[in-house]
């Protein structure tokens, strides 16, 4: 078997995982999947992704959990256990807080964000290979100027939950919710290639009411209006990486565009825990002009 096929089999076993996990998910059910014996498929699995199967599974039903409980009020913890694959909600409290050192209950009411990054970075699956971006259609937009509710991150972007707990505190408090308001995302500079402490980015929403003083921070902005490259990406996180990449690389090379001093921006359309994380949906703009 050749790694790109191997490669293909995996990535079908997580996609799989992903859209199952309220449901058992047995060891030859998903060998199965990737036409493995058991014993090999562990084996392949763990050296290709990082992470045992079973690993990889608990993995993805708590990280679900968690945003669930921080930012989903009116999901009960009984539904967030179930959902989690949980036939107890006693099972799911144990291995909670055997991971966590908190409860879920606890958990929901304080969160501990340091905890989410370390369990993202300590426990999180190898990047799985990114999709080819060339088969996603580049439109060249007229994105209109729009006014928008921000809350500026500075820092470190290990502390971007913190920024978006505080953000959805202040979008319930002012009744300014998806999907009415839109969600954007603007990127000032690249956080794999910008020192953390020097890192910028806004999470905002869009408003048509005045923005009053606010505890949270937030603050009234405007998106410029552009001609912008546009990929509606279906997709992780980690894969947006692949789309940016191609914008600035190759697609950006080919054509009769150039850049414009304006930061690019997302707009999270679908997004996780509401949506599995690979079928999350965001349109990514880059800001261009016709070459002079």
């Amino acid at each position: 078997m050749s790694a790109k096929t191997l490669q293909q089999r995996l990535n079908k076993v997580c996609r799989y995982i992903d859209d199952n996990l309220e449901y058992p998910l047995r060891l030859e059910q998903l060998a199965r999947i990737a036409h493995c014996s058991p014993y090999h498929f562990q084996r392949q699995f763990k050296a290709h992704i990082g992470l045992n199967p079973a690993q990889y599974v608990q993995n993805k039903r708590l990280r679900r959990a968690m945003l669930q409980l921080a930012n989903r009020p009116s999901l009960k913890v009984t539904d967030i256990a179930f959902e989690a694959g949980f036939d107890f909600v006693e099972s799911f409290s144990h291995s909670f807080k055997r991971r966590f050192g908190v409860t879920p209950t606890e958990f929901r009411h304080q969160p501990n964000w340091d905890l989410w990054n370390d369990f993202i970075e300590q426990g999180a699956p190898k990047r799985m290979a990114i999709p080819d971006t060339t088969q996603h259609d580049v439109s060249v937009v007229d994105f209109p100027e729009t006014q928008v509710a921000a809350l500026e991150h500075h820092g470190s972007p290990s502390k971007i939950m913190e920024s978006v707990e505080t953000f959805i505190e202040w979008r319930r408090a002012n009744g300014v919710l998806p999907p009415e308001s839109k969600t954007y995302n603007i990127f000032y500079n690249d956080p794999e290639a910008t020192a953390p402490d020097e890192f910028h980015m806004d999470i905002c929403c869009t408003t048509d009411k005045p923005i009053k003083s606010n505890p949270q921070g937030v603050i009234h902005k405007t998106i410029a209006a552009s001609s912008c490259a546009k990929i509606r990406f279906q997709g992780t996180e980690d894969q947006l990486r692949g789309v940016m990449d191609y914008l600035y690389g190759e697609w950006l090379e080919q054509s009769d565009y150039e850049l414009v001093d304006k930061p690019p921006f997302f707009e999270r359309v679908e997004f996780f825990p509401d949506r599995k994380e690979h079928e999350a949906v965001t349109d990514v703009y880059l800001p261009v002009r016709l070459r002079t």
